[in-house]
């Protein structure tokens, strides 16, 4: 067992909150309403996928596959919004199932909506942000030569060249201790 990953915390807190969901009243009280019952289970298994996903996130960029960069970086901050997703209807479910839980408003995470906000910018909708008839378009694109251990770089370009900028976004993982 000793080549056995250690697990992120994520991952305790997972089972922590499995725990509790299969405590005699809560689980009682979950499957009361088949809905409760199956976003627990759902976010509760979604929560730890995507942290699989997150932790298999390969910072060595291959210089000579663009392809494969392009796909770790869209695949990360994908799983990173699926996990966030998760972890508030988590929170959601639990508050139904138990009356007690924590605010799962996104508004309450400023970091989390700045993550969000990538996410959107660079691999949700790259190509147009935004509303072009109201003036608010945006236009975003991942250096293909900027993939690296340290994160990506960013171009910006906004609607009528009123604005470009380049971003350094950070995409350093702590990876668990062995």
């Amino acid at each position: 067992m000793s080549d056995m990953p250690a697990l992120s915390r994520i991952e305790v807190l997972a089972g922590q909150i499995r725990d509790i969901v299969n405590c005699c009243e809560v689980h009682y009280r979950a499957t009361r309403k088949f809905s409760t019952f199956a976003k627990l289970c759902t976010c509760m298994d979604t929560v730890s996928d995507a942290q699989h996903a997150i932790g298999a996130f390969d910072v060595d960029s291959r210089r000579d596959n663009f392809g494969l960069n392009y796909l770790m970086v869209y695949g990360l901050f994908q799983a990173f919004v699926i996990q966030q997703d998760a972890v508030f209807h988590l929170s959601e479910a639990l508050h139904e199932a138990t009356g007690k839980g924590f605010s799962y408003d996104i508004k309450s995470y400023p970091d989390l909506v700045e993550v969000r906000k990538l996410r959107v910018d660079i691999v949700g909708h790259p190509t147009l942000t935004g509303d072009e008839k109201k003036g608010t378009a945006s236009y975003h694109s991942i250096s293909r030569f900027e993939i690296s251990s340290s994160g990506i770089r960013v171009l910006s370009e906004y609607m009528h060249g009123s604005r470009r900028e380049f971003r350094c976004v950070p995409v350093i993982l702590r990876r668990p201790a062995k």
